[in-house]
């Protein structure tokens, strides 16, 4: 009777897995529709709106939250909501402040709308990574 308990345990594990690999394969397939949309130059408005939805989506119970961030802010970008997209940024680099990345996008976001908070972002970005010639202008 020891196998029994022990099948049911296996098989709750592979349904937990199935679930699990579900859930990252849609956020994977929801993460390229967005990226279809934000290269696509002719995405209409309503396109771009959708990106937005779909960024927000490919979020659920996704242990990487910085590829559905970065498209969301990529689609405020498209918008011409800078603020939305430089507070998606703040979100990203104080959920992984190791981004360099983020950093940098999160500088040139900032750039006109907050030149101080851009130049700190930008420094932030010399300190993670010294060789990076964006952040130095060079």
């Amino acid at each position: 009777m020891t196998r029994a308990p022990a099948r049911a345990l296996l098989a709750i594990a592979a349904i937990v897995a199935i679930a699990w690999l579900a859930v990252v394969l849609r956020d994977s397939l929801l993460i390229s529709r967005v990226g279809r949309i934000a290269t696509d130059r002719r995405a209409s408005a309503a396109d771009i709106r959708h990106g937005v939805v779909l960024a927000r989506q490919a979020r659920l119970l996704n242990p990487n939250r910085s590829l559905p961030l970065s498209w969301q802010a990529e689609m405020y970008t498209l918008q011409g909501r800078t603020d939305a997209a430089a507070r998606t940024y703040e979100r990203m680099v104080k959920e992984e402040p190791q981004f360099a990345e983020a950093w940098f996008l999160l500088a040139a976001r900032t750039a006109g709308s907050d030149p101080g908070r851009s130049a700190q972002a930008r420094a932030r970005v010399r300190q993670l990574d010294p060789l990076d010639r964006g952040a130095s202008g060079g």
